[in-house]
C-alpha cells in the first residue's frame, strides 16, 4: 500500500535534526518572510523557520508516519507493536516523534511495523518483529528503531505486511521477514499456512530477489506480495496470487518475479492486500488483482488478473493501494479515491463504495504526497500540511481523536497554525499562503506548540494589466531596437526581442542600423515616421525591422619596382598588381603582402586603418583603397 518511492515527484532535503526541531515548544519562532508586500489577487507563502514541514507520508494497517523535511520522522495511531517507534507501547492520537531516527531520505509503513532509509543509504525498522521484519537477524520486537543487517547502497525502502524491502543503488531488491507466500521473491519453497497466522517461512536478514537487477522503484504489500518497476518500465512481481494480484494472467503464486501483463511504460507501483496498481508516464493508472468493492477503479467490480485502466484519470502524478482501497494525487492538487468506503476512506464525504475515482473533499493543494492505509488515507498539501480520513480508532489519523472523519482532517501539531488579523484586506491557508483580498495591512500570525509569531502584509493596488511587444528582425543586415519606454532590449545582435508594457502605452521605437548594414522599413506598426515605429499597445503586438547587409569594394594597389603579393582573410584578394574584392560590410579584412622576388624588398601600406610589418587591416564601413609598396634592391 506504500508507493515508496517515485523520486521525480518529491525532492526532498535533508539537514541537520534536534529534538527541539521537532518540539518547539522550548524555543522562540519566527515568521518569514518579515513584513512582505503584495498586491491585490497576489499570494505570498509564510513559513516558520524553525519548524521541519512533513514532506512524505505513509500508512500501515492502523497507524501513519510522516517524514519531515529535515530528516525526522513522526508516527501515530496503534502502537500495540512499538510500530509508531517512540519506545512506548501506547497508542497516540497524534504524531510522537521516531527515537533518534535523524536522517531519514524515505519512511514507509507495513502492517505493524516501520522502517526508514537514511541519507547514509542504510535502513532502520522498528515495531513488530515475529517473522524477521526488522531485518536486524532476530525475531524480537523492536520498541526503537534498529538497523537492517547488511544493508549500506538502499535508495528506498518499502514495507509490507510482515515482511520488507529495499532497493539498492545498483539496481538490485533485497527483501526480509515473511516468505510464507513467497513475497521475498528469492525462490526458496514456501510452506502455505492459514493466511494471517503464524508464519512457517521466513528471513531475518535481508535476501537477494532472484533475477531483479535494473529496479527504480518498488512496492511491498499489505499482503503478502512484493513488486518492482524495472528500468524501461516493466513491472515484476512476486508472492501471493490468489486473486491475480501478481497481474501475469494467472492465479499461481511465484516465489520468483514474473512481469505483469502490458506494463511497459511504469514509473511507480503500489500493492494492497490482494491488488496492486502501477502508475504510468502518461500520467494514467492500470490496476489488477480483487475487485469486489472497486478498489481497481475500472466501474466494473470484476476481479482481474491482468492490468485494467482505472476510469477518468489521464494527469495522476502519485498512486497509493490501500488494503482495499486506492488513492492518487493529480497533478493539478486534487486527489482521486475509489473502492471500499465504509468508514469514509474514499474521502467524498459518504459511505458508499466507489467503483471509479471520486474526488476527495477539499483537497485542491496536495503536492504528490498520498497513502492509503487500512481504512484511512492521507495526503501532504502545500506549506506541509498533511490531511487524514477514514477510519480512526487508534488515533491513526492523527487529528488528536479517535472518531472517524469521511471528510480530510488536519494532523496535529505538525505545522504551525496560520491566522490573519484582517480577513477583508488579505486571507490566509491552513499551509500560511496569503492572498491579498483589498489594499490595506493585516498581522499574520503563527501558533505552533503554545508559541506565536507574527509579521505585517501589506496588500497594495494591483499593477496594471500588460500586454507582450515582440520585435522580429528581418533581412540580411543587423541593427538595434530603441524604445522611448523603458523595457524593452534589443541590441544588434539579437534577432529577437520581447517586453511587457502597460496596456494603452504608446510606445515610438527608433530603428538604428548597424556598421555595414543599412534599415530599410517597419512592419507591424501603427504608423512610421523615418525609423520611428509608433504602436500603442492595447493588445500583444509584432513588429518588424529591416535591415540590409552593405557590401563594400576593397582596391588594392602596388607600387614600387619590386614584386610581391597581396592575400586577404577573409579570401577575396589575391593579386601580384593591381585588384578588388567586395566584402560585406563591417568587416574586419587582415591583407598581407608577401616579396616574391630576391631583389625585392616590402617597403610598407598606405590606406589601411592599422599596419603593422606585412600586415593591414581594414574595416569594410565604407569603399576602401590601399596601397602596398614594394621596391627593387640592386647588389654592388
Amino acid at each position: 500500500m506504500n508507493l515508496h518511492k517515485f523520486v521525480p515527484l518529491l525532492a526532498c532535503v535533508v539537514t541537520a535534526w534536534s529534538a527541539t526541531a521537532i518540539n518547539a515548544a522550548a524555543q522562540s519562532i519566527t515568521v518569514a518572510p518579515s513584513n512582505p508586500s503584495i498586491a491585490v489577487g497576489q499570494t505570498q507563502q509564510f513559513t516558520v523557520p524553525e519548524v521541519s514541514p512533513p514532506v512524505d507520508v505513509t500508512a500501515g494497517d492502523y497507524h501513519a508516519c510522516v517524514q519531515l523535511q529535515n530528516g525526522g520522522v513522526r508516527c501515530f495511531g496503534r502502537n500495540n507493536e512499538a510500530q509508531l517507534g517512540d519506545g512506548s507501547y501506547v497508542d497516540h492520537a497524534s504524531p510522537v516523534s521516531v527515537f533518534q531516527l535523524t536522517q531519514a531520505t524515505g519512511v514507509t509503513t507495513g502492517g505493524f511495523h516501520s522502517c526508514a532509509v537514511l541519507s547514509d543509504h542504510t535502513v532502520k525498522c522498528w515495531g513488530q518483529n515475529e517473522v524477521g521484519q526488522s531485518g536486524n537477524g532476530t525475531t524480537t520486537g523492536a520498541p526503537t528503531p534498529v538497523s537492517v543487517s547488511g544493508i549500506t547502497t538502499a535508495t528506498a525502502v518499502a514495507a509490507g505486511y510482515k515482511h520488507s524491502c529495499a532497493l539498492l543503488q545498483n539496481g538490485t531488491v533485497k527483501c526480509w521477514g515473511d516468505n510464507s507466500y513467497g513475497e521475498l521473491g528469492n525462490g526458496n519453497t514456501v510452506l502455505q499456512t492459514q493466511r494471517g497466522g503464524p508464519s512457517t517461512a521466513h528471513s531475518s536478514v535481508p535476501v537477494t530477489v532472484t533475477g531483479i537487477s535494473t529496479a527504480i522503484a518498488i512496492t511491498s504489500s499489505d499482503g503478502y506480495h512484493s513488486c518492482a518497476v524495472l528500468q524501461g518500465g516493466t513491472v515484476k512481481c512476486w508472492g501471493d496470487n490468489g486473486s491475480g494480484q501478481l497481474g501475469n494472467g494467472t492465479r499461481t503464486t511465484a516465489t520468483t518475479p514474473v512481469a505483469v501483463t502490458g506494463i511497459n511504460n511504469a514509473v511507480a507501483v503500489s500493492s494492497g492486500d490482494f491488488h496492486t496498481c502501477a502508475l504510468l508516464a502518461d500520467g494514467t493508472i492500470r490496476c489488477w488483482g480483487l475487485n469486489f468493492s472497486g478498489q481497481l477503479g475500472d466501474g466494473t467490480g470484476w476481479d482481474s488478473d491482468v492490468p485494467v485502466q482505472v476510469s477518468g484519470i489521464s494527469t495522476a502524478v502519485s498512486v497509493s493501494v490501500g488494503v482495499i482501497h486506492t488513492c492518487a494525487v493529480l497533478q493539478n492538487g486534487t486527489a482521486r479515491c475509489w473502492g471500499y468506503n465504509s468508514n469514509g476512506q474514499v474521502g467524498d464525504g459518504t459511505t458508499t463504495d466507489r467503483w471509479a475515482p471520486a474526488a476527495v473533499s477539499g483537497i485542491t493543494t496536495a503536492i504528490g504526497a498520498v497513502a492509503a492505509g487500512n481504512n484511512d488515507s492521507c495526503v501532504v498539501l502545500q506549506g506541509g500540511v498533511v490531511k487524514c480520513w477514514g477510519m480512526n480508532p487508534y488515533g491513526e489519523l492523527g487529528n488528536g481523536t479517535t472518531a472517524d472523519a469521511h471528510t480530510p482532517a488536519t494532523v496535529a501539531g505538525l505545522t504551525a497554525t496560520w491566522s490573519s488579523s484582517n480577513t477583508n484586506v488579505a486571507t490566509i491557508n491552513t499551509g500560511g499562503l496569503a492572498t491579498g483580498v483589498q489594499s490595506g495591512t493585516a498581522t499574520i500570525t503563527a501558533i505552533y506548540n503554545g508559541t506565536s509569531a507574527n509579521t505585517t502584509l501589506t496588500v497594495g493596488t494591483p499593477p496594471p494589466p500588460q500586454v507582450v511587444l515582440t520585435v522580429n528582425k528581418a533581412g540580411t543586415g543587423r541593427g538595434s531596437v530603441t524604445p522611448n519606454i523603458s523595457g524593452l532590449d534589443c541590441p544588434s545582435a539579437a534577432d529577437s526581442c520581447m517586453a511587457s508594457y502597460n496596456v494603452g502605452a504608446a510606445l515610438a521605437l527608433t530603428a538604428s542600423a548597424a556598421a555595414g548594414s543599412r534599415f530599410d522599413t517597419w512592419s507591424g506598426c501603427d504608423s512610421v515616421n523615418a525609423a520611428v515605429c509608433n504602436v500603442t499597445m492595447n493588445a500583444a503586438r509584432t513588429v518588424v525591422p529591416t535591415f540590409t547587409l552593405l557590401q563594400y569594394t576593397l582596391t588594392v594597389a602596388k607600387t614600387g619596382m619590386g614584386s610581391g603579393k597581396v592575400t586577404s582573410s577573409p579570401a577575396g584578394i589575391n593579386c601580384g598588381g593591381n585588384c578588388s574584392a567586395t566584402f560585406n560590410g563591417d568587416t574586419i579584412v587582415t591583407l598581407t603582402a608577401t616579396v616574391t622576388g630576391m631583389t625585392s624588398v616590402f617597403n610598407g601600406w598606405t590606406g589601411c586603418d592599422s599596419s603593422s610589418g606585412t600586415s593591414c587591416t581594414v574595416r569594410m564601413i565604407a569603399a576602401k583603397s590601399v596601397t602596398a609598396d614594394f621596391i627593387g634592391v640592386t647588389f654592388p
